[in-house]
């Protein structure tokens, strides 16, 4: 019936017209029967937001009366959306009929607003705390009181949103009277949020001068004069938030509402933040340092060590080994440092210093962030395995993985695969080559049923919706803002919708999402969704025609543009093989010349034509192949470059393949030959019957 209706409504104002009249009939008929469902109520709220993205035709007009339309919804998700979508139209028109029993209290209150009810709006809004409610309270108080402190407060804490926004215009245009500094603290605060430092630093500048206990008072205002000079006017901000540092220490701080311990931290942090900006290193350490000693929390902990390590990292990696010591066992979240642990890894294996790799990986391999361990403990088995690290230097292992003093070089690396192999947390490209050092072949444990719900919650009716209603390139916003909420059957509901409705980049996000759930079982259906074999037909013929292992292509499609034909990089690569625009004209080119298709038209290439963009692209992964020699060097050629690729392999001819790719320097370049080789393994085994450690071993031949 839902679909039936949306077809039927095929002009707009038709539409619109047939839909209110059905929601008047329904709602008489409701009188008699409360209990019926009314689909359409709910219908009208999607209708409203496709009108408002112009996907269908509409007028402003016709939104507001089918987002009013639907508050008559028998869904508690649609009208408190409904409502939500209609306080700025109410706060902007200041005209309405709403008469819905039960209205939301926050439309309810913005309603009472317009009508100068200032009392009752403070009433309705007393229990409610959404930003809404707060500028809408804020404002009213001082309507109803003159009292503005909460104005005040709002507008120099609150993040800076559309209600945010609404409180701000409505003191400009009303003339609500604010104090000079108070104007310029908002006014440097709107700045900041549309990063025009230079211009809120004009603003600040005002505060700074006359009233600088309105930085220390209010956090947000401070976080966003911290930027305002991060990106703007570093000396300057050394200079003064050291003054504020040094009289904060040296006077007592009357002010009941300072937490002047937590504004110290706040100070010295955002001092580390600046020295380091300017490459100031030492001092930024030592601010950092000193705003450790001072964190409120563990997050904080955690932020101050983390910028001690990053900057080691990237100019004193040397170093790294000692700060480890220092802080390893001080830090909260693992996961929080893999990108300082993964990339000191890079380093470590670039320059040979395989007894501090060890050392490194003893003090980790307790933690909780397992990917990295099995990173650390492959690398080390094949270090072991190449000779690089002899059975005496690697003997602080033993003792560690319960090892005897007898154990051998051979016996050793092999317990280092193992440790890789049987971490289930770890990249499916080490797992999968420590299965193949240990002979083994990788399997999952796959459920062939998934579980599924009887009852779906009323957020996961609201979300599903918008599939419903041809509206599902719109859902994401509120699927953001909900999907915590979501159960996994729920989400794989979601997932599978966004699939068929070849949003393939968020059906592959969506199932992510819910596969790292902690009571998550594992099962082929959603291993499907995640590594979907979209347009099938042209890649496989494709890899047919050329040779390539099809699942190798699916693996290179998947990591480049998750299926998205028409996406594009900043860069410019466009398409389903991210092809930049020169690169795909010569291999067009060249496919035209050994009589092929002829993809050029007026000098160009449409490279987001899956046919054209898939052949272009899977004929530049044959050639590199055919000229570095190896499917590997191939894929980094791929994205670094060919040229780049084979100066960095000639700097490392010594090391095997896989080790030197650890060596590469480029992030995105390491990191994508991994991602390809355990997408093109999953591939593989989902869909072409392969042993996923037979794909990945074949990536190195």
């Amino acid at each position: 019936m839902f679909q039936v209706l949306l077809f039927v409504f095929h002009h707009a104002k038709t539409r619109f017209l047939l839909l209110l009249l059905l929601c008047v009939v329904l709602s008489c008929k409701s009188e008699e029967r409360a209990d019926i469902p009314s689909p359409q109520f709910s219908a009208a709220f999607y209708e409203a937001l496709l009108i408002r993205s112009h996907i269908i035709n509409g007028t402003e007009a016709d939104v507001r009366e089918l987002f009013e339309t639907s508050l008559k919804s028998a869904s508690p998700r649609i009208r408190e959306e409904a409502a939500r979508e209609l306080i700025p139209i109410v706060l902007r028109d200041k005209e309405t009929n709403i008469r819905v029993a039960n209205i939301e209290p926050d439309l309810y209150g913005a309603i009472l607003y317009t009508r100068n009810r200032w009392k009752e709006t403070l009433q309705v809004l007393k229990d409610a705390d959404s930003s809404w409610s707060k500028a809408l309270s804020a404002v009213a108080q001082y309507r109803e009181e003159e009292h503005k402190d909460a104005l005040v407060d709002l507008l120099m804490d609150a993040p800076i949103d559309s209600a945010y926004v609404w409180a701000l215009e409505t003191i400009e245009a009303e003339n609500i009277p604010l104090s000079e500094l108070e104007l310029a603290a908002i006014y440097g605060r709107r700045a900041a949020a549309r990063s025009s430092f230079s211009e809120a630093l004009k603003h600040f500048h005002v505060l700074i001068v006359q009233n600088p206990r309105l930085f220390w008072r209010y956090p947000a205002l401070l976080n966003d004069l911290g930027r305002s000079f991060q990106y703007s006017s570093i000396p300057e901000g050394v200079t003064i938030l050291l003054q504020w540092e040094s009289l904060l220490q040296s006077e007592a701080v009357s002010e009941s509402l300072l937490d002047v311990p937590t504004l110290r931290y706040r100070l010295r942090y955002f001092l580390g933040r600046l020295e380091r900006q300017r490459a100031h290193y030492e001092e930024a350490e030592d601010y950092f340092r000193a705003a450790l000693l001072l964190a409120p929390d563990a997050e904080q902990e955690d932020a101050c060590i983390w910028y001690i390590l990053n900057m080691a990292l990237t100019n004193k990696p040397e170093t790294l080994a000692t700060l480890l010591t220092l802080y390893q066992r001080r830090w909260h979240d693992d996961a929080y440092f893999e990108d300082i642990l993964s990339p000191y890894c890079r380093y470590l294996t670039a320059t040979r210093q395989w007894t501090i790799m060890l050392e490194t990986f003893l003090r980790i391999r307790n933690g909780s962030d397992r990917a990295l361990v099995a990173q650390y403990a492959y690398i080390l088995g094949r270090v072991l395995d190449e000779g690089f690290l002899t059975i005496k230097d690697a003997a602080p292992a033993l003792s560690a993985l319960n090892l005897g003093a007898e154990t051998t070089a051979d016996a050793l690396k092999q317990a280092f695969y193992r440790i890789a192999f049987e971490e289930s947390q770890a990249s499916l490209y080490y797992r999968t080559l420590s299965a193949s050092r240990l002979g083994l072949a990788l399997e999952l444990a796959l459920a062939q049923d998934v579980a599924t719900e009887a009852a779906m919650s009323e957020e996961f009716q609201f979300l599903i919706g918008f599939f419903d209603a041809g509206a599902g390139s719109l859902v994401l916003p509120y699927l953001n803002r909900l999907r915590d909420t979501l159960s996994i059957a729920e989400l794989r509901r979601i997932a599978e919708a966004f699939a068929a409705d070849e949003q393939w980049i968020e059906s592959i996000r969506i199932a992510g999402f819910y596969m790292n759930r902690q009571d998550y079982v594992m099962s082929r259906a959603d291993m499907e969704l995640y590594y979907p074999r979209s347009f099938k037909d042209i890649i496989e013929d494709r890899a047919l025609d050329l040779s390539l292992p099809p699942q190798l292509l699916y693996g290179l499609i998947r990591t480049e543009s998750a299926f998205d034909a028409n996406i594009a990089s900043y860069a410019g690569a466009i398409g389903l093989t991210q092809l930049m625009p020169a690169t795909a004209l010569e291999e067009a080119r060249r496919i035209a010349r050994n009589g092929g298709p002829n993809y050029v038209e007026n000098g160009k290439v449409n490279a987001r034509d899956p046919v054209a963009n898939v052949h272009i692209g899977a004929s530049y992964l044959s050639s590199l192949i055919k000229s570095m020699g190896n499917p590997m060097l191939a894929l980094l050629g791929y994205n670094g470059g060919p040229t780049r690729v084979r100066r960095l392999r000639n700097a490392e001819p010594a090391l095997p393949i896989d080790l030197f790719l650890e060596t590469i320097s480029i992030n995105e370049t390491r990191n994508y030959g991994k991602r390809v080789s355990a997408a093109a393994a999953m591939y593989g085994y989902l869909y072409f019957n392969l042993s996923m450690t037979a794909v990945v071993a074949d990536m190195f031949r």
